[in-house]
């Protein structure tokens, strides 16, 4: 869902649980992982923290996944 809901716009760290209905922790949570691999960067601006979309990253992952699915 933080995905979906990145691909479209750069979203403000204080907004995601919002838009989601997580809580705080839930959303640190999920984004801890999404940051973990590399699917998401990091950007601090005028002392707020925004997160955007690393569609390198992803496309790099599907294509190594592709890659590995058995040829019919």
């Amino acid at each position: 869902m933080y995905i979906l809901m990145l691909s479209a716009t750069r979203e403000c760290a204080e907004e995601i649980p919002e838009e989601l209905r997580f809580t705080p922790a839930t959303a640190s949570r999920h984004m801890g992982i999404l940051l973990f691999n590399h699917f998401v960067a990091v950007e601090k601006k005028d002392g707020k923290v925004y997160y955007r979309l690393n569609s390198e990253t992803i496309a790099y992952k599907i294509s190594r996944a592709v890659s590995k699915l058995p040829l019919c």
